[in-house]
């Protein structure tokens, strides 16, 4: 991990940039499950496009991702949420997620997704992070995953206005 001496303060994550004024954040580590072998592929390739984001592991099952999960230590988990035990296995994905002894602790998020929207409802009281439906774009999925315009509040990240009409028209919103 790179760090940036500020005021003689270390902070994690920040390197001194390339020279240009710009400095670089490390890159939001997404762990992707998903049992269908061509959304896997295309999602995967998404998540390496976007900026910020790296994918560090694929799962098709669960019970791979809890295993991923304790190995990788990624930062945000996308889980297709019509995966047996999917919305069971949020706290077993957080507490699989515990860093080793001494190490900082860093809260895992979770971003379900789905090609039907009928499951927001079951998604947030699991205690997902965010649900999105797979047609939403690479906007809301890159915002999804770095936690952009969060109010605070889990499970309340806004979807980018160019996303919202495709987006949230066939389901509530989570407010």
């Amino acid at each position: 991990m790179s760090h940036l001496i500020v005021n003689s303060e270390v902070r994690p994550g920040l390197s001194p940039g390339d020279g240009k004024g710009r400095r670089h954040m490390d890159p939001t580590r997404v762990l992707l499950v998903e049992d269908a072998g061509s959304v896997l592929h295309a999602l995967g390739m998404l998540i390496d496009l976007l900026p910020g984001c790296k994918l560090v592991g694929t799962a098709a099952t669960v019970a791979e991702a809890i295993d991923a999960v304790a190995r990788l230590h990624p930062d945000v988990v996308l889980m297709n949420a019509e995966l047996a035990g999917a919305l069971a296995a949020v706290a077993t994905l957080r507490a699989a997620s515990q860093p080793p002894k001494g190490a900082r602790a860093k809260a895992l998020r979770i971003v379900l997704i789905s090609v039907y929207g009928r499951g927001e409802r079951d998604a947030q009281a699991s205690g997902a992070d965010a649900y999105l439906l797979k047609d939403c774009g690479p906007r809301a999925l890159h915002a999804a995953l770095r936690g952009k315009g969060s109010t605070g509040l889990r499970r309340s990240i806004p979807l980018p206005p160019a996303c919202l009409p495709p987006c949230t028209e066939r389901r509530p919103r989570w407010d």
